[in-house]
């Protein structure tokens, strides 16, 4: 089987998991255009997934572990339909979804791109620096700038 098949078949069964999920559990409506972008980002996801396995060239292979990294936190938003009142999470809770649409969608999945982004230029502009360098530098810039 090729890769493009192989990639194409699991983007189409996580799809269908995520489909199935939204028939079966109790969850809020979202509009469509979330369910785009949430479908969009997880064929991103699987992409990059197969180019972290695939890459022969290690020090390539973290910069795309961040990239799957950050288009996996898709699956929160996915998540999110089924947070507060009437859905399966947090049911007693009417203020579940703001913390987690504040905490993971405007808090987590901004950190994650900023990591992504940051650790990209760090490793295009120190290449003898070790993995672990990099990555505290990057760390270092992003949280100081969250942690302000």
């Amino acid at each position: 089987m090729k890769r493009y098949h192989k990639i194409i078949l699991l983007w189409l069964s996580v799809v269908a998991s995520l489909a199935v999920s939204m028939f079966i559990l109790p969850h809020k409506d979202s509009p469509g255009a979330s369910q785009i972008n949430t479908v969009v980002q997880v064929l991103i996801f699987v992409i990059a997934a197969f180019i972290v396995v695939e890459e022969p060239i290690t020090k390539n292979k973290y910069i795309f572990a961040n990239f799957a990294c950050l288009f996996g936190v898709s699956f929160l938003f996915h998540i999110y339909n089924f947070i507060g009142p009437g859905t399966v999470f947090f049911t007693e809770s009417a203020f579940a979804r703001l913390y987690f649409q504040q905490y993971v969608s405007l808090g987590f999945y901004f950190f994650v791109l900023a990591l992504a982004i940051v650790y990209l230029s760090v490793d295009a502009l120190f290449r003898d620096f070790k993995t672990v360098q990099k990555y505290l530098i990057a760390v270092a810039i992003v949280g100081g700038f969250f942690g302000y």
